[in-house]
């Protein structure tokens, strides 16, 4: 039992001098001389069911709203719109978001393809050519409907402003059917854009991302149908740009509360986050041009935050970090390793809770930085902890061991010499001197009869 009690307590010593590297044991020493501090915002991150715009309406009604009533549309002359603006980029940009929307997923994807293949300077593949160029009539069929319907709603203008209006849908048509479309078939036809063509196709790029920006809806499935070529264009940016490069053009570091309660300021801009990684999985891609095969979903508890995770899609892990595995039945890899990244914030949004339904940021990025546990251990402590305190904690451990295996061993010493001192003590033969001893019987007797012939 002493030895037990002996290894135990050394055990005991080692495992606290382990737990006293970690800087957040010593935490409550840095908040000493911070005085109260107010109490943190509670986050409400859980959806609550919404009822359908239209379950007050009477039975057999239906209103239509406006998308956005702010829009400006062909037909509306620049001085009926709030502020200044520019009416030939407003009747560009309203034309490709009517074409795009009558465009299905594919064709989208194609156009987008395209762009990507300018982009990179890289040939279109032999087997997309064809349907490309299908979907390029396409868009030019749909185009031209956009145009004949918007020089139709001018009829009943009056002269000057009618005048104004024609000027632009000219001038929007002119940049469609004079630049863009033929840099778009260059490529399909497998020449490389020239260095105009490249711009126009850049700024055509552009218009796109903020059409299919603006189809992101918060608080909905991680990856909806019409968000799957912004998701795709997201991950390119966050592929192809140099690390150093993205992090610089980043808005910087964010918290959760930035992400959570500003979704609209970030969308779609690339930002930097740290936190712990507590969950991860490994889970395929969809069918796409960017040769993606998979995604590692990552649950990280942002620094500073409150404990509302910020999930993360990036394309790779850092060498050496825990392996993760592939998501089966909802398997889940428990982790506990520092990183720090920047992506491309996407939504908050929405995934199945124990209890609920709950909202989340959604970042894309490439490969998050990996800060191995003791090396985190320095830059989120005030306390120098980290390899130059190892040999001293060491040290003392072995000194504290050492003297608690000292004291069991000298207490061991003492009882196993008092049992001898006690064992000796006892083996004396005892002092008989003066002790008087009664005969036996075979002598009493024999006295008994000497005494009888006595008398006798």
């Amino acid at each position: 039992m002493r030895i037990f009690m002996m290894l135990a307590l050394l055990m005991l010593v080692l495992a606290a001098a382990d737990r006293a590297r970690d800087p957040q044991t010593w935490k409550w020493l840095t908040e000493l001389n911070r005085g109260n501090t107010t109490p943190r915002e509670k986050i409400q991150n859980r959806l609550t069911p919404k009822p359908m715009r239209t379950a007050a309406d009477a039975p057999d009604s239906f209103i239509a709203a406006a998308e956005n009533a702010s829009e400006t549309v062909a037909g509306q002359t620049p001085s009926q719109a709030d502020g200044p603006f520019d009416p030939t980029s407003r009747a560009w940009r309203q034309g490709w978001k009517d074409v795009f929307e009558r465009l299905d997923s594919r064709q989208r994807l194609l156009l987008f393809e395209l762009l990507y293949a300018a982009e990179q300077h890289l040939p279109l593949p032999a087997k997309r050519q064809e349907p490309a160029a299908r979907a390029l009539e396409l868009a030019g069929r749909l185009w031209e409907d956009y145009q004949a319907a918007a020089f139709q709603s001018l009829v009943n203008l009056p002269e000057e402003d009618r005048q104004e209006w024609i000027d632009v849908l000219r001038q929007v048509n002119a940049r469609w059917s004079g630049d863009v479309q033929p840099s778009l078939q260059a490529i399909i036809d497998g020449r490389t854009p020239t260095e105009n063509e490249q711009l126009l196709l850049s700024g055509f790029q552009q218009t796109l991302d903020e059409i299919a920006l603006a189809q992101v809806e918060d608080d909905t499935l991680f990856l909806r149908p019409a968000e799957r070529e912004i998701w795709l264009r997201l991950t390119a940016r966050a592929r192809d740009a140099a690390p150093e490069d993205l992090r610089r053009a980043a808005l910087g570091k964010v918290g959760y509360l930035q992400l959570f309660k500003q979704p609209d300021e970030y969308r779609g801009q690339p930002v930097t986050v740290r936190g712990t990684v507590k969950f991860a999985y490994r889970t395929p891609a969809s069918d796409n041009c960017l040769g993606v095969t998979e995604h590692y979903v990552l649950w990280i508890m942002p620094d500073g935050g409150p404990t509302s995770p910020v999930v993360v899609y990036a394309l790779a892990m850092p060498a050496g970090f825990p392996a993760i595995e592939a998501s089966r039945d909802g398997g889940l890899t428990k982790l506990h390793e520092d990183v720090e990244l920047t992506g491309f914030f996407l939504k908050r949004g929405a995934y199945l809770g124990k209890d609920g339904t709950y909202t989340a940021p959604l970042l894309i990025a490439n490969v998050p930085r990996w800060n191995e546990r003791q090396l985190s251990l320095q830059t989120t402590s005030r306390f120098a902890f980290g390899p130059a305190w190892l040999v001293p904690t060491v040290a003392a451990a072995l000194a504290i061991a050492a003297c608690c295996f000292g004291l069991v061993w000298w207490r061991l010493r003492r009882d196993e010499a008092e049992s001898r001192r006690a064992a000796a003590g006892q083996a004396v033969p005892p002092d008989l001197s003066g002790l008087q001893l009664r005969p036996g019987t075979a002598e009493a007797l024999r006295q008994l009869a000497q005494d009888e012939q006595d008398r006798v």
